[in-house]
């Protein structure tokens, strides 16, 4: 709970438990109160740094509570490393090294050599899809739903 922003009550906007104007406070999206005067047998008892008790009320649900949840997606069986490593072989045959990213290797010292020697390579923003199906079309859907999640954490990252 400590990302809710708290605002004190006031004369405009008594606690919602004991109807005070001050002391008490609310959670900033009123889902939650604290009182510091009184239960009234539905609050949770806390105390503060200083020893004083008071209660935490949940005023109403979240809106986030209320939202249905869609079962998680089953996650296939991770790929052993070696059909991984042919995979990402293939994917990387594919993918070119932008002129930019070379630039910015060569920039950190590597000489063309050894950018050669490592595989860097682009991915690049467009036609992931095709990409992806030219793996699928030569490795069948049942290896890439294994890699897939790598696949698709490789996609979205970017190293430059």
């Amino acid at each position: 709970m400590s990302s809710v922003g708290w605002r004190e009550v006031s004369q405009e906007y008594p606690c919602s438990v004991c109807g005070k104007p001050d002391w008490c406070s609310v959670s900033d999206d009123n889902i939650f109160a604290v009182c510091r005067r009184k239960s009234d047998g539905t609050g949770e008892r806390k105390v503060d740094a200083s020893g004083t008790d008071y209660w935490l009320y949940k005023l109403k649900d979240s809106p986030l509570e209320n939202v249905p949840r869609d079962d998680p997606p089953e996650v296939s069986e991770r790929a052993d490393p070696d059909t991984l490593d042919r995979v990402y072989g293939a994917l990387l045959a594919e993918l070119p090294l932008s002129h930019v990213h070379w630039e910015n290797l060569h920039r950190r010292g590597l000489s063309e050599g050894e950018i050669e020697r490592r595989g860097y390579r682009t991915l690049p923003s467009g036609d992931r899809e095709g990409l992806a199906a030219k793996l699928v079309d030569r490795f069948g859907p049942e290896v890439c739903s294994t890699v897939t999640t790598l696949f698709i954490t490789a996609a979205t990252t970017s190293f430059f």
